[in-house]
């Protein structure tokens, strides 16, 4: 027996296809060796990098939780600076929540600025429009004493040829006495003259007093 087995493993050594097959099994070992040697040795260096990376983290949170703390207290010290614990809107909120008030009272002051900005320029154009008012107004002021003065100097220029005519009508009265009276001689007043010519008109008949004429044609007729 051991003969026969000894017969049959020096067959198969000899035999070509039986080589070939060691071969190829070394070879497939040998690869699988190498690639368990190359996951080793990235699994110790992941495994490095994770212990690495898990420490980083440990002391992130460490630090994160050593800061929420100092935050804490902070946000509670300035609760109480800014009365937040003794006023009854904030009480029992927590910051979060007063945070969002507060961002609703911004959004508010931003809507009343907006609001705030459209009065202005309402604002604006009404100043505008009350310059031009008054601008208006003071033109209208101007003209208004410009025509005041021009009345008073018409009715200046009224008065001296109404004293004009006076005078005129005065020496007419002279004159017509003159011609029918001669031996009258008129006073040097002409209101004397005028109440004798009125009371020596009486006197004379019809025929011969002159036509009347109002104040407006003798006016008209001394200024053409």
């Amino acid at each position: 027996m051991p003969s026969t087995k000894s017969n049959q493993k020096k067959s198969n050594q000899n035999n070509p296809d039986v080589l070939k097959l060691l071969e190829k099994y070394k070879k497939e070992r040998d690869e699988a060796f190498q690639k368990e040697e190359s996951l080793r040795d990235k699994m110790k260096l992941s495994e490095i990098i994770t212990r690495t990376h898990a420490e980083s983290l440990k002391h992130k949170v460490r630090d994160l939780t050593v800061e929420n703390k100092d935050l804490r207290r902070t946000v509670k010290r300035l609760r109480i600076e800014m009365g937040l614990e003794y006023d009854p809107k904030f009480k029992g909120k927590t910051t979060k929540d007063i945070i969002g008030m507060l961002r609703e009272k911004e959004q508010q002051s931003s809507h009343l600025s907006e609001e705030n900005g459209s009065l202005n320029h309402q604002i604006n154009q009404l100043t505008t429009a009350l310059n031009s008012s008054v601008l208006a107004r003071r033109t209208l002021e101007e003209q208004l004493s410009s025509v005041q003065y021009e009345m008073k100097e018409l009715t200046k220029k009224y008065g001296r040829l109404l004293k004009l005519w006076e005078d005129t009508k005065v020496q007419r009265h002279e004159r017509v006495l003159m011609t029918n009276f001669p031996g009258i001689t008129p006073k040097s007043s002409p209101k004397e003259v005028c109440d004798k010519s009125v009371q020596t008109v009486t006197s004379i008949s019809q025929y011969q007093r002159f036509p009347r004429t109002s104040s407006w044609e003798l006016l008209h007729r001394n200024q053409g």
